[in-house]
């Protein structure tokens, strides 16, 4: 399918059928979204106290009086879901991600990552365990997570986490939550 798993012969007219309704659906509510994408960007930075910034091709305004409200918006995600081409505008915005990367950036964490998977690298206490658990990764699935350049990026983002939160540093299937975010 279009995300790289694997449809086997014997299931691809029941894949055709549910990835139909699904295109269906998300056709059907796509002009709520487009009415939306300013929206939840101001519910965003209200819920998470800054100011509402912009995302690439689309300009906030800020928070509208008379606009939906954030239960609105969530009960819109969780019944019809998010059309595949708005999610890189829509889900930052619902997590004030652009606002929360530009505080970042301000206040001289620009390249906190960065810092992070070099520490890891160098003395991470995790390593061992991360790269034993790397190849059980999506085990049979044809993705891009089972690369060599998949499971490196894998390794970057569960190592940075554990180095992040040292707390709880790497619990096993860390790596199975950054295979389905990456």
């Amino acid at each position: 399918d279009e995300l790289g798993f694997v449809v086997p012969p014997e299931s691809m007219h029941d894949w055709s059928l549910a990835h139909s309704y699904s295109l269906c659906i998300a056709a059907r509510h796509r002009p709520e979204w487009e009415t939306l994408i300013p929206i939840t960007a101001a519910i965003s930075s209200k819920r998470h106290g800054g100011a509402v910034s912009s995302s690439p091709g689309t300009q906030w305004t800020g928070w509208l009086p008379g606009t939906p409200d954030a239960e609105t918006v969530s009960e819109l995600v969780m019944q019809h879901g998010v059309p595949p081409e708005l999610r890189r505008i829509v889900w930052p915005a619902l997590l004030g991600a652009t606002e929360r990367h530009q505080q970042a950036v301000r206040g001289g964490h620009a390249n906190i990552y960065s810092s992070l998977v070099e520490r890891y690298m160098n003395e991470g206490e995790h390593r061992a365990q991360i790269r034993k658990d790397i190849p059980r990764t999506l085990p049979g699935q044809c993705t891009v997570v089972n690369t060599p350049e998949g499971a490196q990026c894998i390794e970057r983002v569960v190592g940075a986490f554990s180095e992040y939160d040292r707390w709880y540093g790497y619990t096993q299937s860390l790596n199975m939550v950054a295979a389905h975010l990456l």
